[in-house]
């Protein structure tokens, strides 16, 4: 069955990385440990997956979506409270990138 060889395939190499770090420690190498392999790891996921997440959005954002939307609210005939309140869109779409800009780097800290 294929699980079966799956699950042989992992013994085995779970079993080769033990016997490497085991063999790295008896010949001086000591410093190494396996719970050095999570750097870079944020919360589950991988620190540059997340940095390059945010400057996608923030290019999408500030270069297209505030744009567009500056330029629809500019072309419409909205007038009174309702040009007042449709005139925050685009500050909210700024706000909204600088928090999750923001907060993966407080989850950090």
């Amino acid at each position: 069955m294929i699980p079966n060889k799956l699950r042989a395939f992992v013994d085995d190499t779970r079993d080769g990385f033990r016997q490497g770090v085991a063999r790295g420690r008896s010949q001086g190498f000591g410093a190494f440990d396996a719970r050095d392999m999570d750097r870079g790891q944020v919360s589950g996921g991988n620190l540059v997956g997340l940095a390059i997440g945010i400057a996608v959005a923030v290019i999408v954002t500030v270069g297209v979506a505030i744009p567009i939307t500056n330029d629809v609210i500019a072309s419409s005939n909205l007038t009174g409270i309702t040009a007042l309140i449709v005139g925050f869109i685009p500050v909210m779409l700024g706000l909204m990138v600088f928090v999750a800009t923001a907060a993966p780097i407080m989850a950090r800290t």
